[in-house]
């Protein structure tokens, strides 16, 4: 099942020309799965333009927070990183401010 959805994931990916962002969500309380990892680094090679939403960021206090922000920057070197909560909204309205320059352009 999920070498499937990955074969379905990475078609959808490679071939969406209207696709002009991709959020790519990381559980901010653990450290980026080897998944996360391979993601990422698919999204780097095919040069598909990429945010990473560190969801859940309200379930941990300040420093816990910026400890697993550390590690993520560090996992996703060079990438966009937006500590993002539904819960809260922390996050919101620069996830959606990011998905309009993406898509202003497009």
């Amino acid at each position: 099942m999920r070498a499937d959805w990955g074969r379905m994931a990475e078609d959808y990916l490679s071939y969406r020309d209207e696709l002009a962002l991709c959020v790519h969500l990381v559980d901010s309380r653990h450290e980026p799965t080897a998944l996360d990892r391979q993601l990422n680094e698919w999204l780097v090679v095919n040069q598909r333009p990429f945010v990473v939403a560190a969801t859940k960021a309200d379930k941990l206090s300040a420093n816990e927070l910026a400890r697993s922000l550390k590690v993520i920057r560090k996992t996703f070197d060079g990438a966009e990183i937006i500590a993002f909560s539904a819960e809260t909204g922390r996050g919101r309205d620069e996830l959606w401010a990011r998905i309009a320059r993406a898509t202003a352009d497009f």
